[in-house]
Parts: structure tokens; sequence; C-alpha cells
């Protein structure tokens, strides 16, 4: 096993665990600014619906020289213009599903942490942390 490969799987967990640790944050942030937690709720499922369709709508397109935001570059490229400017689409028709998996992944992978975030919310505490107080 090569270092390099274990050493941006550490990363890359480590990024993932503060990605859940920001929705479960978000999440409290959410309860706080919106008393009933059904409200609460409502909101952040949401603004995570919103990032999470922003997410997929951009998986493995890029716009001329720039890489694209999500997802890989492949061979097979297709161009479409859209008002003047020509847009690059990456993605081959088998990889839809890809593509789908990945936006659904986001959506739920921020979902849960941030209701779970609503429900450990106490507003005596406020936003915290392991019962420690952080905002």
């Amino acid at each position: 096993m090569l270092i390099e490969k274990v050493f941006y799987e550490v990363v890359h967990n480590f990024l993932t665990a503060g990605i859940i640790l920001g929705a479960f944050i978000f999440g409290q942030i959410v309860a706080k600014n919106y008393k009933p937690k059904w409200k609460s709720c409502v909101w952040a499922f949401w603004w995570i619906l919103v990032l999470s369709a922003v997410v997929w709508a951009t998986y493995g397109t890029g716009y001329e020289d720039i890489d694209p935001l999500f997802g890989y570059v492949e061979e097979q490229v297709e161009e479409i213009e859209i008002k003047g400017l020509k847009v690059y689409t990456n993605q081959p028709p088998s990889l839809e599903i890809k593509r789908n998996e990945f936006g659904l992944k986001t959506f739920f992978t921020l979902l849960l942490p941030a209701l779970y975030g609503i429900k450990r919310f106490d507003k005596n505490l406020g936003i915290s942390i392991f019962g420690r107080k952080i905002i």
C-alpha cells in the first residue's frame, strides 16, 4: 500500500468528519433560530435540499478550461452552448447513475446529522458538542 494513498484517505476521512460535525452544528443553529422543532426540521431540510441540488447539478461539469466542481473528467466530452457560453459536460450517459447516487449521498450525509443536531439542541445550554457550550 502506498503511503500517499493512505495519507489521502486519512485526510478524506477527516474532511468527512468535519462536514458531518458542521451539519450537526448547522442543525443546532437552525433549532436556535426557529423555535418549534418542526419548523427547524423544515428549514434544515430545505437548505440541505438546495445545497444537494447544486452539488447534483454541477457533478461532472466544467466551463471551458476550468476543472469540474465535483466528479471526474471523463474522456467523452459534449459541448453545449447556453446564452453564448460554451459549457462542456464530461459525464457520459452511462455515469448518470453515479451523479444521482452522489446527490443522494450528499443529501443524506448532511440531513441526518442536522436533524440529530435539532433533536439534541438544548435552549438552556445553547449550541454545544458533547454537553459543552461552543457558541
